[in-house]
């Protein structure tokens, strides 16, 4: 998976690859990009292309609601939730 390949690089949660560039959270940005790769293709056939088609709606026309729900559905790291120490929504 990325994240253990970004650990190989990269060990530290907040690491930089040559000195000048931080990047902080690595840990849960790689996780992130394992969960886009996994939704897309469990979800979508791999293509993000077609998860943009899915948001059409049936007037033939893109829909925001629609994209923001089928994203939000496919992707738990795009819903907007925060947890409290003891783990509460």
């Amino acid at each position: 998976s990325l994240s253990s390949m970004i650990h190989e690089f990269l060990p530290e949660d907040s690491a930089s690859c040559d000195g000048r560039y931080h990047i902080p959270n690595v840990s849960e940005r790689a996780r992130l990009l394992n969960e886009l790769g996994r939704g897309l293709l469990e979800h979508h056939d791999g293509s993000a292309t077609r998860l943009l088609q899915k948001s059409i709606g049936p007037n033939g026309k893109p829909s925001a609601v629609k994209l923001v729900d089928i994203i939000t559905s496919t992707f738990r790291g795009f819903r907007d939730e925060a947890v409290d120490a003891r783990g509460r929504q």
